[in-house]
């Protein structure tokens, strides 16, 4: 895959949390990926006489994507 290397940092990270209701429990979650924000970069530009020639360049793929945090919750009876 273009761009993966041993040189990307990103830091995810998971809470949950079980509660017990009679019969039901409930489980919140929250989710949040690169927690840190920290920006790797993917490929160089290498178009010759471009401004950013050889400079870093970011893409769109959402394993790249700035912070973000997720809700969520399940129920099992």
């Amino acid at each position: 895959m273009e761009g993966v290397s041993g040189w990307d940092r990103k830091l995810d990270i998971r809470l949950a949390k079980s509660v017990k209701v009679q019969h039901v429990t409930l489980q919140g979650v929250m989710d949040a990926f690169n927690v840190l924000n920290l920006r790797n970069a993917t490929s160089y530009v290498r178009t010759f006489g471009s401004r950013t020639y050889l400079q870093p360049a970011s893409t769109a793929q959402l394993f790249y994507q700035p912070r973000q945090i997720q809700f969520g919750f399940r129920i099992t009876y």
